[in-house]
């Protein structure tokens, strides 16, 4: 159970233009930053913490950086800018091995007063014409630039918890060695979901065994309003059957932001993924062992609108604001998680589904650990 706090938790950043990162609290806004880590602890909580990997031109980390030749260069040999937000920022080398030392070294404070997780954000914006410390240009390290990123900050992770969980944007072929990545700033609309499971299956297909998305969607074309409170539901429902359920967006994605009934909805679909939890975790560890994908697509008939959570539990998220569900149950016996109601299949299925509920079928002959509704994942 996990509280994230996005790039305000940085000294400055509310008065900055654009994203930039230099590892400062911002000590108005959390006065005792490790007095609120122990106080999520204390609820059973822990917190995740937002960075990326351009750094403010105006910050200490900055001096450090180009006196010690951390950052990529320009043509000119100068220190390169990122294409995202150029007038502020600088890009790390992480070809550089001590600019990796110096990265991850800027992690250790904030990961032994107990913060469990890092949100690298962005990593994309490298510039073609960029030079880096091992010759290659920007154009050549695109794609492999975010791998690295993510690379450095598990293994620090690893170092000082002997675990590690990342919450990546950005990556590359590889990318399952360094969990998990997610699905990046989808818009508020029901295309903005359909489009995320697609992209989704499309990671479990390419060797990502476990991914995320933001619940809700992360940015609304209606200038800042909040999802449609049924677009937020049936989210919330895909979401929670997902391997890592996550609410995020530029604003609140809590279920209280959208009405009684989505408070009612959540906290019921929440209760069957703490139920869940023993079946999930089982499908975590044979994912690390054999890079199976927790989430499955349904290749043949159905690739980009249904899918099995694990090889026993068949999801069909609701794409639409009326509640049609076109089902396909394939070979053999499915049970209905709601009804207990048997089907055989393969058959396809016309449904009209309430908004408390979404399409999930059981095989029959599966046996699918369940765990207390009120067990914390500590435990």
């Amino acid at each position: 159970d996990v509280v994230h706090l996005d790039p305000l938790w940085l000294k400055g950043r509310k008065d900055k233009r654009l994203d930039g990162c230099h590892f400062e609290w911002d000590e108005d806004a959390f006065p005792d930053p490790q007095g609120f880590v122990d106080w999520l602890g204390e609820r059973g909580f822990k917190l995740s913490l937002w960075e990326i990997p351009y750094v403010y031109n105006d910050s200490k980390m900055a001096r450090e950086g180009e006196a010690n030749g951390y950052f990529a260069r320009d043509p000119d040999g100068g220190p390169a800018k990122p294409l995202e937000n150029p007038e502020e920022t600088l890009l790390v080398d992480f070809t550089n091995p001590e600019a990796v030392r110096w990265w991850q070294d800027k992690h250790r404070p904030y990961l032994k007063m107990g913060v469990a997780a890092f949100k690298p954000d962005y990593g994309e914006a490298v510039p073609p014409d960029a030079i880096f410390s091992n010759d290659t240009t920007g154009e050549q390290i695109h794609n492999l630039y975010p791998l690295l990123y993510n690379k450095a900050v598990y293994e620090v992770m690893r170092e000082e918890h002997g675990e590690a969980m990342l919450f990546s944007r950005s990556g590359y072929a590889g990318s399952q060695r360094y969990p998990i990545n997610w699905t990046g700033d989808a818009p508020c609309t029901w295309g903005g979901m359909a489009a995320t499971l697609r992209a989704g299956l499309s990671l479990s297909m390419s060797g990502i065994s476990m991914w995320s998305h933001d619940i809700g969607g992360f940015w609304n074309p209606k200038l800042f309003e909040p999802p449609d409170p049924t677009l937020y539901i049936r989210w919330a429902q895909f979401g929670l059957l997902s391997s890592h359920s996550r609410f995020h967006g530029e604003r609140g994605r809590e279920p209280w932001y959208y009405g009684e009934k989505a408070v009612e909805v959540v906290r019921e679909f929440a209760r069957l993924r703490y139920r869940l939890l023993p079946y999930i975790y089982s499908l975590a560890e044979e994912a690390a062992a054999t890079g199976l994908p927790v989430v499955r697509p349904l290749l043949l008939e159905y690739p980009d609108d249904q899918y099995l959570l694990g090889p026993d539990l068949l999801v069909v998220p609701v794409m639409n604001a009326e509640g049609r569900a076109l089902v396909y149950l394939p070979d053999g016996e499915w049970r209905d998680w709601w009804t207990g109601k048997v089907s055989t299949g393969p058959r396809h299925l016309r449904l009209d589904v309430p908004i408390e509920r979404l399409p999930l079928y059981a095989r029959a002959t599966a046996n699918i650990p369940l765990a207390p509704e009120t067990a914390p994942t500590s435990s």
